[in-house]
C-alpha cells in the first residue's frame, strides 16, 4: 500500500483534471535541498548555472509556455497562458522582453502548442482549453488573429502537433482527461481543422509528447497517465489512426513527457515526470529500440517535476534535462552522460517564483546557450532564466594595514561550469585614494578555467593614508557573459597600524 502523504498538489491537479486529487503528494523541504546531491557525468561542465534575469507578467495563473520567433526577426519570442488568454512576449535577442500581448483564447487554457497551420511560414498557436481548441493564427509580426474553435472531447487537458496523416499539413492531437481520450484533428493546410476522431488513451491522461517511435515514417504518441499510472505508446497508421501498442508502468502519477535520443543510438527515448509517490518522485527515464518498444533504466530523483524539456545545456553533445519543482519551488537540471546515464540532479531554487508548472528552452540571449522561460501558476509569472554563471564578491581579508604592508583582498567567485575563463568587471569607490593609500586596481579579473575564483588583493602604500580607517569599495558591474548576484559589492578598510 503507498503511503498516505499531506497533499500539496491538489490545486492544480484540480485545475488540470477536473476532478478531485488521486494521489497525495508530500516534499521534503529540509536543509540542503538545493544543493548539489552527490557526482556529475565523465565528460563536458561538471555543473550549469541559471540566473533569474526578468519576471513578465501574465496577469493570472500560468500553466504553460513555448518558445517561437513569432515576428520573423531571429530572436526568440515567448508565448504562455493565463486563465483565458494567450500573453506573447517579443525578445530582443539580448535576453530581454517586450510588453506583454494579449490575445485571447478559451476558458481555462490547459495546453499550448506551436505549429504553422496555414502554410504561411508563421508560427500559429493551439490551445487546449477547458472545454475546446482554439487555434491563433499568426500575423507575421506577433500579433494573432481572433482565435477560432474547435471541439475535441471532454475536458482537453493537452494539445501536441504533428502530420498524422502524411498529407504534409499540420494537425492536432488533443488529450481529454475526462473521456479518458486521444482527439485526432486533421488540418487542411489553410488553418483550418476537421472534426475530431477518438482514440483510447488510458485513464485520466495528463500530457503527451508526438514522434515517430518505430521508424516506420509515421508519427507516434506518448501519452503519460495520471489515474493507470503509466507510459502508453500510440502506433500511428500515417492516415490518422491511432492504435495502443504498448504501455509502462510508472508506479506514481505521470506528468510532462518528452521524446529525445538520451543514448546517442538515433532511437527515440522517452522521459516522463512521475510524481505524488514520496520520497520516490522522479523523472523515468525510457530507453527505446527504434521499433517502439521500450526499457526503464535509473531515473533522475526529482521533488514533484511538472514541466520538462531536453536539450545540451552544457555544450557536450549529450542532451540534458530541466524540469520544473512544483512545490519547492525551483528547478531541476540533470546532465546527459550521453549512453542514457544522468548525473546526480542539481537544484536551483526559486523561492520567489512560487509554484513553476510550464516550462520551454530557448537562446534568448545569443550566445548559443539554451535558456530557460518558467511559467509560474503562483504568481502568474514568466521568469527568464539566462545559462549563465552567477558572480558574487566578498571581503576575505577585511582590512589592511600601513603599517606592515598587510594587505586586504576580496573574494570574486563563480558558479556553474569551469571549462572556460571568466572575465569580471568592477568599479571601485570608497574613502581611500587609489594610487596613493593603495595601489591602483585595473577594473577587470579573470578567473581562470578550471577556477571557481580569483582574488583581488589591496596593497597599502605605505604611511601615506590620510584619515585612519580608509575604505575601498568594489562594486561587480554586470556583463552579457556573467549575471552579479545579491552579493555584488565589497569592502576593505585601510588602518596606519594594526
Amino acid at each position: 500500500m503507498k503511503p498516505q502523504n499531506i497533499n500539496l498538489t491538489r490545486p492544480i491537479i484540480e485545475t488540470l483534471l477536473g476532478v478531485p486529487a488521486l494521489r497525495l503528494c508530500l516534499l521534503a523541504l529540509g536543509g540542503g535541498l538545493f544543493g548539489p546531491l552527490g557526482g556529475s557525468p565523465a565528460e563536458g561542465c561538471d555543473r550549469v548555472a541559471f540566473s533569474v534575469t526578468e519576471q513578465l507578467p501574465l496577469g493570472g495563473p500560468s500553466l504553460n509556455i513555448v518558445v517561437a520567433d513569432f515576428n520573423n526577426d531571429s530572436k526568440a519570442d515567448l508565448a504562455a497562458t493565463n486563465d483565458q488568454n494567450v500573453i506573447v512576449f517579443l525578445g530582443d535577442g539580448a535576453g530581454g522582453f517586450g510588453p506583454a500581448n494579449t490575445f485571447p483564447a478559451g476558458l481555462l487554457p490547459r495546453g499550448l502548442a506551436v505549429g504553422d497551420f496555414d502554410g504561411d511560414g508563421n508560427p500559429d498557436l493551439a490551445v487546449a482549453n477547458y472545454s475546446d481548441v482554439s487555434i491563433l493564427i499568426n500575423d507575421g509580426q506577433g500579433g494573432f488573429k481572433v482565435p477560432v474553435d474547435y471541439a475535441a472531447d471532454n475536458s482537453p487537458i493537452a494539445i501536441g502537433v504533428g502530420d498524422f496523416n502524411g498529407d504534409g499539413q499540420r494537425d492536432l492531437a488533443v488529450l481529454n482527461s475526462q473521456n479518458n481520450d486521444v482527439s485526432i484533428l486533421l488540418g487542411d493546410g489553410a488553418g483550418h481543422f476537421g472534426p475530431p476522431t477518438n482514440f483510447p488513451a488510458g485513464d485520466l491522461p495528463y500530457a503527451l509528447a508526438a514522434g515517430d517511435l518505430n521508424g516506420d515514417g509515421n508519427v507516434d504518441l506518448v501519452v503519460s497517465t495520471y489515474g493507470s499510472e503509466e507510459v502508453i505508446i500510440l502506433e500511428g497508421d500515417g492516415l490518422g489512426n491511432f492504435t495502443t501498442v504498448n504501455s509502462y508502468p510508472l508506479g506514481g502519477n505521470g506528468s510532462n513527457v518528452v521524446i529525445a535520443d538520451f543514448n546517442g543510438d538515433h532511437h527515440p527515448d522517452v522521459a516522463v515526470g512521475v510524481f505524488n509517490i514520496f520520497p520516490d518522485n522522479h523523472i523515468g527515464i525510457f530507453l527505446g529500440d527504434g521499433a517502439g518498444n521500450f526499457t526503464p533504466v535509473s531515473g533522475i530523483p526529482a521533488f514533484d517535476p511538472q514541466g520538462i524539456v531536453a536539450t545540451d545545456f552544457d555544450g557536450d553533445g549529450n542532451l540534458d534535462l530541466a524540469a520544473t519543482l512544483y512545490n519547492v519551488p525551483g528547478i531541476l537540471v540533470a546532465l546527459g552522460d550521453g549512453t542514457g546515464g544522468f548525473g546526480a540532479p542539481q537544484h536551483i531554487g526559486l523561492p520567489q517564483h512560487p509554484l513553476p508548472f510550464g516550462l520551454a528552452t530557448g537562446d534568448f540571449n545569443g550566445d548559443n546557450k539554451p535558456d530557460l522561460a518558467i511559467a509560474n501558476y503562483g504568481n502568474g509569472h514568466v521568469s527568464i532564466l539566462l545559462n549563465l554563471p552567477t558572480v558574487q564578491i566578498r571581503a576575505l581579508d577585511p582590512f589592511a594595514f600601513e603599517s606592515d604592508g598587510n594587505r586586504g583582498r576580496f573574494k570574486v567567485t563563480r558558479n556553474g561550469c569551469i571549462d572556460e575563463p571568466v572575465v569580471i568587471q568592477y568599479s571601485v569607490s570608497g574613502t581611500a585614494k587609489s594610487g596613493m593609500d593603495y595601489r591602483a586596481l585595473p577594473g577587470t579579473l579573470t578567473i581562470p578555467a578550471g577556477e571557481r575564483f580569483a582574488a583581488i588583493p589591496i596593497i597599502p602604500l605605505g604611511d601615506t593614508l590620510e584619515q585612519d580607517g580608509s575604505t575601498v569599495v568594489v562594486s561587480l558591474t554586470t556583463e552579457p557573459y556573467y549575471a552579479v548576484g545579491k552579493e555584488d559589492t565589497a569592502t576593505v578598510t585601510i588602518y596606519n597600524t594594526r
